[in-house]
Formats: structure tokens, sequence, C-alpha cells
């Protein structure tokens, strides 16, 4: 083959995984589910100004799970041809039931992800208005003990530490 077959072939692969993409996208409810959510998560990147470390955890995150919804799609797609629909048959089933089962475990373990990267700055932002607000917290210093804050602790004026063993 001379290269300008194997750059048409090249080619081609492209626009057919694209193809692929946008179909699963239109005819997948989840995959709208996921989209949305990484636009979401997206948005939240760049208004908490993630760090370089966080961004490469996010984007392998997101991978991962549209990777997931595609293997799910492609796996229900070949099932559906294969089974005949007025035939329930308990393998097809199963077949679907845990493509679908690891695309929740992944998403799962995109959304443990998230609240690891994105819980604290929301805590912090929270704990910043409460403070703003003169309003009163519980939550845990590096000591494991608990405190009680409260806007003076801006100034110093530290509340009285409590253990958990007061609780």
């Amino acid at each position: 083959m001379n290269s300008k077959q194997e750059y048409k072939k090249i080619i081609n692969s492209f626009k057919y995984a694209i193809e692929g993409i946008i179909s699963s996208f239109r005819t997948e409810r989840n995959m709208k589910i996921h989209v949305l959510a990484m636009i979401i998560v997206i948005i939240l990147g760049f208004v908490f100004k993630l760090d370089k470390m966080e961004w490469c955890f996010i984007i392998i995150a997101i991978i991962s799970v549209k990777s997931a919804e595609l293997f799910n799609t492609a796996i229900e797609t070949v099932v559906d041809m294969v089974s005949r629909y007025h035939e329930r048959n308990p393998k097809a089933k199963l077949a679907k039931d845990i493509a679908a089962g690891a695309v929740l475990v992944v998403a799962m373990g995109a959304a443990i992800m998230g609240v690891m990267i994105f819980g604290p700055k929301i805590i912090n932002i929270f704990n910043k208005w409460l403070l703003k607000n003169n309003k009163k917290i519980l939550t845990k210093n590096k000591e494991s003990n608990i405190m009680l804050i409260s806007k003076e602790k801006r100034y110093g004026n530290f509340r009285r530490k409590w253990n958990r063993k007061n609780f």
C-alpha cells in the first residue's frame, strides 16, 4: 500500500471513532448525564483554580467515565444485536448488567475523586462565609481534636478546645 492509502485509513479511523462518540451521545441518556457532569466539573475547576495535579486527576476521571460509558454502549449494542428482543435471554441481561455495573464503579470512583478535590475547597469557602457572618461550626483541627470556630478565631482569641470525649 502506498502512503496515501494509509493516510486515508487513519483519517477514516478517526472519523468512525468520532461518529461513535456522537452516536452514543445522541442515543444514550447516561452519556448526556455524564457530559453534563463533565461540563459542571470543568467549570468548577476553573472557579476553584485547580492546580496541575488536581487537573490531571479530574481529566483521568472524566476520560475513565466517558470510556466506560462508551464500552457499555458498545456491549449493549452487540448484545441487543445478537439476542432477540422477543426472547428474554438471562445471559444477555447479565452481560448488559455487568457492563452497566462497570460504568457505575468508575463513576463512583470519579465522584469520590471529585469530593476529595472539591470538598476541602467548598468547606473552606463555607467556613469563610461562617466566619464573616459570625456563625459557629464544629470542625476538626490537625490534632484530630474538635474545635469550636467563631469570628474571634481570626483575631487569635481561640475558643475552648474540645476532645471527642467531651461529646
